[in-house]
């Protein structure tokens, strides 16, 4: 049993914060479900996350996300709704809010607006795509090789 616990339930546990050393040294993997008030994840994490109000990732999150808001800064696998909006560094699968950023994605964005990096791959929906790099939208359906 660590001494360190590596997912945070806002809410149910209260807030923990962590120091980026303790982050690198205690990194493992966790699986399951987790439901609450937000969700808070410092470790590589599969399973279902449902964050009533926030889900925020820092390293790798695999599986379905659902909340308000969700958050990561690293990559993300599978299925992610972020009601408001998503921000994901690497996404490799669908995220459906509001907004969606992914700094590099191959699948589906679906949303009123809708944010890839360059190197992006995949398909999407939504009122406004944009694409960095580039300065006009393309509105409803965009297809990025």
């Amino acid at each position: 049993m660590s001494l360190i616990p590596l997912v945070h339930q806002v809410g149910e546990v209260g807030i923990a914060r962590r120091s980026d050393q303790t982050y690198r040294q205690y990194v493992s993997d966790n699986y399951g479900i987790t439901i609450a008030l937000g969700n808070i994840f410092v470790c590589r994490f599969c399973g279902l996350g449902v964050g009533v109000v926030i889900n925020y990732c820092d390293y790798f999150f695999g599986g379905f996300g659902a909340a308000l808001l969700h958050i990561a800064k690293g990559e993300c696998v599978g299925l992610f709704i972020g009601v408001l909006g998503n921000y994901i560094g690497e996404l490799r699968g669908v995220m459906s809010g509001l907004w969606n950023y992914a700094g590099m994605f191959c699948g589906v964005q679906l949303g009123l607006v809708n944010i890839c990096g360059p190197e992006s791959g995949g398909v999407q929906v939504g009122l406004l795509n944009f694409r960095t790099g580039h300065w006009v939208p393309l509105p409803l359906l965009a297809i990025r090789k």
